[in-house]
């Protein structure tokens, strides 16, 4: 194992470390541990994780976006850094970590065990040198961060609201924020999600009239992308215009991950950067 390896290895055990931390706080209900010390190895795993992002693009001379471990390394990250961007904004946030923590710690895992080519596609060369594909990229990690986030939301929403209608007040009544909060939760997240889509197809767009003098090839990832993005523009208009909240907007924002989580996918398996 290198000293790169190592640093990851870091951020790993640093957001397991957050995770317990966090089950113990909720387990014996200590508000206080919730707080400081999970932020404290959060906030760890993600220093550590952002040096070893960095070092491997001084290494390698592009973005870390090429092998499986790099992308998954980028997407744990990106999630790590939304999450604590929540917490910040929202006090119920803290139970989201819950969730989005073991996922990080999984993306993380799978970064570290994966193996790859790492060296640069000369077929990819003049588009991973091209400086408006780390913002491109960024935004599009970003994205995806924030739309599972309010997946994850809408998922609490949903339970949260079969318990009350069954009269049940088990853990998930206990543990879980109410309705309100998840509501709020999920729609700033979706808000953010879109904000961060949208800057990154515009960026994408600028890279592929750079990149292609042939603007538009009806790419069907491309296709796809611009779908999604439309998608999410109706529900974000009727939630914002038309007031949509509760069950409904909680499948929309199920359905809407869903549908990203497809697209990125199929860009990976079509041999697309993102």
């Amino acid at each position: 194992m290198d000293r790169t390896d190592l640093l990851l290895s870091g951020a790993l055990i640093a957001y397991v470390l957050a995770f317990l931390q966090l089950v113990v706080s909720f387990r014996w209900d200590e508000a206080r541990l919730r707080r400081w010390p999970v932020l404290v190895s959060t906030g760890a795993g993600l220093g550590a994780h952002t040096v070893w992002l960095v070092r491997a693009a001084l290494q390698f001379g592009h973005l870390p976006i090429i092998s499986t471990q790099e992308v998954f390394a980028l997407l744990a990250w990106a999630i790590a850094v939304y999450y604590l961007i929540l917490r910040r904004t929202h006090p119920r946030a803290d139970v989201l970590g819950l969730l989005v923590l073991p996922i990080v710690a999984l993306f993380t895992l799978v970064a570290l065990v994966s193996t790859g080519s790492k060296l640069l596609p000369e077929e990819l060369a003049d588009l991973l040198r091209m400086p408006a594909l780390p913002l491109h990229i960024g935004f599009m990690m970003l994205a995806y961060a924030g739309f599972l986030l309010a997946f994850l939301a809408a998922l609490m929403y949903l339970l949260q609201e079969r318990e009350l209608k069954r009269k049940r007040f088990g853990i998930i009544y206990r543990y879980f924020p109410s309705l309100s909060a998840c509501e709020t939760l999920g729609h700033r997240s979706l808000l953010f999600g879109f904000l961060m889509l949208t800057l990154g197809i515009g960026m994408g767009i600028i890279l592929l009239h750079r990149s292609d003098p042939v603007f538009w090839r009806g790419d069907p990832i491309i296709v796809l992308g611009f779908v999604t993005w439309l998608f999410y523009l109706v529900v974000v208009h009727y939630r914002l215009a038309a007031g949509w909240r509760g069950r409904r907007a909680a499948m929309l924002l199920i359905v809407g991950f869903l549908a990203t989580a497809a697209t990125f996918v199929s860009a990976r398996l079509f041999g697309h950067i993102l």
